[in-house]
């Protein structure tokens, strides 16, 4: 189940976009693996290795050259902003100055496939909790330039990037809160919403997955509406917030009228009990509404015309 999580957001942030910088692990023939690394160290942990594939899948060599920097935001829909580590982004959550690349650069040939090592410092001034950081892989190749009589007439200069992202967690002092900061919705008195829009808040200094459950119950109780929270399993970085859009799906029909409930429960990866956030509101379906209107009028139609019949036949 975590290993889909991880694929789910891998896929996520190749979906983002932010502007600046396009995260992806594959382009124009060349390859990274693996595209997310997720790394857990403890205080006493002196560093922590893993390997980067690089594959060269084009008919032409590439120079290759690696580098390390930090992304500094994610939005709405997963995408990353790189940064030059220190400048922008809050330096507690870097992690680029401790990230070391070993054979940098190199020449990787056409079909050819290379391991480099990736050591990751653990050191005093790595602060406990949650550190991101992205490898970036450019790629230059040289292209021979063809006329229309496919005859070479000079050479053409290929530029590919591709990036692996570092997502690291040290114990010892990882701080957890998520909180629920608002919620958009479209309720009338004559209709409820189809969907709702939820801002979470990660408070703490580690990366963090909202997960819950929204409902909506009618005046006995009955659940009449319900939708899951992050099926996608889209993360929140620390000291940030997302949006979160959540379709309800009909469970039960929505006929009585009165005052309905709404409730948020919600969590993040990790904690097993939920938080709960309710609000209450009135809503009279219109069908129901209508059938009731019509027999209260004809209800007070009845007892007007027997009131009327008895003050005539007392008379």
């Amino acid at each position: 189940m975590k290993t889909i999580s991880i694929l789910i957001f891998a896929w996520s942030i190749l979906l983002g976009w932010t502007g600046s910088a396009f995260a992806q692990n594959e382009s124009n023939g060349f390859s990274i693996t693996p595209f997310l690394k997720e790394i857990n160290v403890f205080k006493d942990q002196k560093e922590e290795d893993f390997f980067l594939e690089i594959e060269n899948n084009s008919n032409l060599p590439a120079d290759v050259k690696l580098s390390v920097t930090d992304f500094g935001s994610m939005n709405e829909t997963g995408g990353i902003l790189f940064l030059d580590y220190g400048k922008e982004m809050n330096s507690k959550y870097s992690l680029a100055p401790w990230i070391e690349l070993e054979k940098n650069p190199f020449l990787l040939e056409a079909g050819g496939k290379k391991s480099i090592a990736v050591k990751v410092i653990n050191a005093d001034s790595l602060s406990p909790g949650g550190r991101y950081g992205v490898i970036l892989a450019n790629f230059e190749s040289i292209s021979p330039e063809k006329n229309g009589r496919n005859n070479a007439i000079g050479d053409i200069k290929l530029n590919s990037k591709i990036t692996s992202l570092v997502f690291l967690r040290k114990e010892g002092g990882a701080a957890y809160n998520l909180q629920l900061e608002k919620k958009e919705k479209e309720i009338s008195l004559f209709s409820l919403p189809d969907s709702i829009r939820l801002y979470f808040e990660n408070k703490g200094n580690i990366h963090l997955s909202a997960r819950g459950l929204v409902s909506i119950s009618d005046p006995f109780g009955r659940e009449v509406l319900r939708g899951i929270i992050n099926n996608e399993s889209r993360i929140i970085l620390p000291e940030s917030s997302k949006a979160f859009p959540v379709d309800l799906k009909q469970n039960l029909a929505a006929f009585i009228p009165g005052k309905y409930r709404l409730s948020v429960q919600y969590r993040y990866d990790g904690k097993d009990d939920f938080d709960i956030d309710e609000e209450y509101f009135l809503f009279f379906p219109p069908e129901s509404t209508a059938i009731l209107t019509i027999i209260l009028v004809a209800a007070s139609g009845i007892i007007f015309r027997w009131r009327w019949k008895r003050k005539n036949n007392c008379g």
